[in-house]
């Protein structure tokens, strides 16, 4: 029963340690900035190649065709939510 007693409060100690740790160790960075971007032709259609290329994330985003070669996504839902 003492084993018990001790391994608990052994237990408490860590998980507060690690409590106070994040608490108060890591760096406040405060409230995000509020940032004013401009649409242009030029950033769209980068970001456009970004998301359909680089990061293919209408790979996910997309509901896809899983009885067709390769999965393709199904037309209408690119960027619309997945599965």
């Amino acid at each position: 029963m003492k084993k018990i007693i001790i391994g608990f409060i052994i237990l408490l100690v860590i998980v507060a340690g690690i409590g106070g740790y994040l608490k108060f160790a890591l760096p406040a960075v405060g409230a995000a900035p509020d940032l004013k971007i401009t649409a242009t032709p030029e950033r769209i259609r980068h970001g456009k190649y970004l998301a359909l290329h680089v990061a293919a994330c209408m790979d996910c985003h997309s509901t896809r065709d899983w009885s067709s070669f390769a999965a393709p996504p199904v037309a209408g839902t690119l960027g619309a939510g997945g599965e």
